[in-house]
């Protein structure tokens, strides 16, 4: 009867340390590859955790996606809408890290640069290369006469 209660003990004792280890490796092991063609993930407004999931799986940020997703719904991350911006994500990270620098809001700062603009339409379009809205909307934020006084 001893040694039945001993095995089983021992049998549950390296099963829970199986498991801890896997839930740890998880959480703290490295998901993204040390080496990335791209070090930015631009993220747009209203992008969904599912979207979110998928540019990251695209732009090869993440090595094992269902971790990414168990891991983001520990750390609760799983929400409708993710913070847009563009985000420098580096190599070797794991998903704790990953989730909660995107989580943070942690942005990058986009350098925009122009030259030989002549007028509100060309700068318009030079500067839409570089952000989010386009050369129309950021041409009507400019001719807009009570926001530009304020």
């Amino acid at each position: 009867m001893k040694r039945i209660v001993l095995t089983l003990t021992l049998v549950i004792a390296c099963t829970l340390a199986v498991v801890g280890w896997k839930a740890y490796d998880m959480i703290y092991g490295q998901n993204v590859p040390t080496l990335l063609d791209e070090e930015h993930l631009l993220i747009p407004t209203g992008t969904s955790f599912d979207s979110l999931v998928v540019l990251l799986e695209d732009g090869e940020f993440i090595m094992d996606k269902r971790s990414f997703e168990r891991v983001a719904g520990w750390m609760k991350f799983q929400k409708d809408f993710m913070p847009p911006g563009r985000f420098r994500i580096i190599g070797g990270w794991s998903n704790r890290e990953l989730i909660s620098h995107i989580r943070s809001g942690d942005q990058d700062p986009v350098e925009v640069t122009f030259n030989n603009v002549r007028n509100i339409e060309e700068l318009a379009g030079k500067v839409a290369d570089y952000i989010e809205p386009d050369s129309f909307e950021i041409l009507q934020y400019i001719n807009n006469e009570p926001l530009m006084r304020s």
